[in-house]
């Protein structure tokens, strides 16, 4: 039989890390493939974590309340499946780890250490004490990356019985580079009645992601004016019917999103990742759409493959993944692989913003509130002032990628299209 590690799988694009709640399973119980094996949370999901195997618990890797990151081992199992044949090495290495460890601590007497070789670079022997175990892989990072001796000791193991993680290594690191680019904590003078908060671990994840993405994308924003009159109208015509045809709502969102899939279309590069030197132009437009929950709280699911929608399923579709937020009831799945964002800010009475763009996504959309305006129009070959409903789209785009030429056109499609729409259907 084999012994295979059960780790942490990815839950969003900006989680890195999940809490325990439950456990389901024991040491020793026999379990079934999708047997769920525990409950983990987030602040964006609650997911259970099923069994990809028959076999039998090993070790529970974890206690309930644990804040897991995410590729870390959760428990070990031995199976005989075909499919554990099949798994990366590392996986199951990561158990042979976990239970070499487990042994080596119960032993008696203690073997001296004999230093940590990487190709022929040396962890200092003197560390082994200290450190505990590591694996090739972090001995590797250690080494590339020249961390000093008293740097290391200080890195606490998240890893089986406190063993340092490739992991670790990696929060190490990033928080060295954090030290060269964030100013440190102002002493700012409190009076009484100032309120200090804290911010919620879904704040701080936002946080981290908007200035990072802030600062490796060159972002670029332009804007148009878009007249919704005549849809306007054609809403008006048809919610009270929608909702009794199809038993849902029928909101400025649902155009909007619907307008900028068929705009996508057009203008595939705008629907495309940047992953460091590549440009991948995404087959599949999976638009995403942000659900402010709660004031703290703010969840961007997607619409998976949504060019295949029609403009009736669309409106279902989001509708019911709206519900579901709103219900905590989101997958993983439901927060992945996002290829572009549709932001409307006017419901909260915004004219205009310059969103941010999330990466590895090149371009996010908002659309401003709806305001009477004065726009010009030509009636009987006349120039002619008069009231029009016009709304603010705002395009912010990679200029890595995406020039200004290519973000003006879309919205240009995407203005005349709107603009058209209730005079067409």
């Amino acid at each position: 039989m084999k012994e295979v590690a059960i780790t942490l799988p990815k839950l969003g694009e900006s989680v890195a890390d999940a809490t325990l709640t439950t456990w389901l399973v024991q040491e020793g119980e026999e379990v079934t493939k999708d047997q769920i094996l525990c409950e983990v949370g987030t602040d964006k999901v609650e997911t259970e974590l099923p069994s990809e195997f028959n076999g039998i618990v090993v070790n529970l890797l974890c206690n309930e309340g644990d804040v897991i990151n995410v590729g870390e081992p959760l428990l070990v199992i031995k199976t005989n499946d075909e499919i554990a044949a099949q798994l990366p090495v590392d996986q199951v290495l990561a158990a042979q780890e976990i239970k070499e460890q487990s042994q080596t601590k119960s032993s008696s007497p203690k073997i001296e250490p004999t230093g940590l070789s990487v190709k022929g670079d040396v962890v200092p022997r003197e560390l082994t004490d200290e450190v505990g175990f590591l694996s090739p892989v972090v001995r590797k990072m250690v080494v590339a990356n020249a961390i000093a001796p008293a740097d290391l000791v200080k890195i606490k193991g998240s890893g089986a019985n406190g063993r340092i993680a490739k992991k670790d290594i990696e929060a190490f690191l990033s928080a060295e580079r954090q030290k060269m680019k964030k100013p440190s904590r102002r002493n700012l003078q409190l009076v009484e009645g100032d309120e200090v908060k804290a911010l919620s671990r879904t704040r701080q994840i936002i946080a981290q992601k908007m200035q990072e993405a802030s600062q490796w994308i060159p972002h670029v924003t332009t804007f148009v004016d878009i007249d919704v009159s005549a849809l306007m109208q054609e809403r008006e015509n048809q919610k009270q019917q929608f909702i009794e045809q199809h038993q849902t709502k029928l909101t400025y969102t649902h155009y909007m999103m619907y307008f900028v899939v068929e705009a996508l279309k057009q203008f595939p590069a705008l629907n495309s990742w940047m992953n460091d030197d590549e440009w991948i132009i995404k087959k599949d437009i999976n638009l995403a759409f942000a659900i402010a929950v709660s004031e703290e709280k703010l969840i961007v699911p997607n619409i998976k493959a949504a060019q295949n929608f029609s403009f009736i399923d669309l409106v279902k579709a989001v509708n019911s993944i709206s519900e579901k937020a709103k219900l905590n009831q989101l997958k993983a799945d439901d927060l992945q692989h996002s290829t572009f964002t549709v932001s409307n800010t006017g419901i909260f009475g915004s004219m205009m913003g310059t969103p941010i763009i999330s990466a590895p996504q090149v371009a996010i959309i908002a659309f401003g509130e709806i305001l009477r305006k004065p726009v010009v129009q030509i009636q009987n070959g006349q120039e002619q002032i008069v009231a029009s409903n016009v709304m603010t789209a705002s395009i912010s785009y990679d200029h890595r990628v995406i020039d200004g030429k290519l973000a003006s056109q879309f919205l240009k499609y995407l203005k005349d299209s709107i603009e058209s729409f209730g005079l067409t259907n």
